[in-house]
């Protein structure tokens, strides 16, 4: 973020308290024209650790040029960061941490559907963290097109956002306890015209 504090005054400050409900641990609204953006997060994707790049149509190359990337986050004028945070003892736990990016996915959806249901929201990007995991093997690795493109959700670091630095500006703590998982999202909208 540039300029200091991300917090807006904006009649959807209400938002924040009604996703707490959603099994999220912290929220901020965001103007989204401060966020801080860099191509380096993309090149991390290239080093391939987590396994999808390339694979997933969610995940760098396959989700499209960093610039267009950026651009498409850009053009939203509101945006809601909200945080995870999952117990885990142990980091070599694949099945908790699958688990945690899991319930970090049902929170995303729950703040999209109540955006949707309550807000008459239609003009959604939402990011999570990590690959999309709607399903269970990308069509991508077939050839074939996404099936769900209203469903999937790529990664805030696929389209080049700092993470640390967007939770900084709002905030949230990058880490949190020793013992947990923190998980970071981002649903940019449009509010819905009158």
């Amino acid at each position: 973020m540039v300029d200091g504090d991300c917090f807006m005054k904006n009649p959807l400050d209400s938002l924040i308290d009604e996703v707490l409900r959603f099994d999220v641990a912290r929220a901020a609204m965001i103007d989204p024209s401060g966020i801080d953006y860099s191509s380096d997060f993309r090149r991390l994707c290239e080093e391939n650790k987590c396994g999808h790049y390339g694979t997933n149509w969610m995940c760098p190359p396959l989700v499209g040029p960093y610039d267009a990337c950026k651009a498409r986050a850009g053009r939203y004028q509101i945006g809601l960061v909200f945080q995870t945070v999952h117990p885990m003892p142990n980091s070599r736990d694949w099945k908790g941490i699958r688990n945690s990016f899991n319930a970090h996915d049902r929170a995303l959806k729950k703040v999209m559907k109540h955006l949707k249901e309550v807000y008459g929201v239609e003009d959604i990007l939402a990011l999570g963290a990590g690959p999309c995991t709607y399903c269970e093997k990308c069509a991508s690795v077939e050839g074939e097109k996404c099936p769900f493109p209203d469903e999937a959700v790529p990664s805030l670091e696929s389209h080049g956002i700092d993470v640390g630095a967007l939770v900084h500006s709002c905030d949230i703590p990058y880490h949190n306890e020793k013992g947990t998982i923190s998980l970071v999202g981002c649903v940019f909208f449009k509010p819905k015209e009158t």
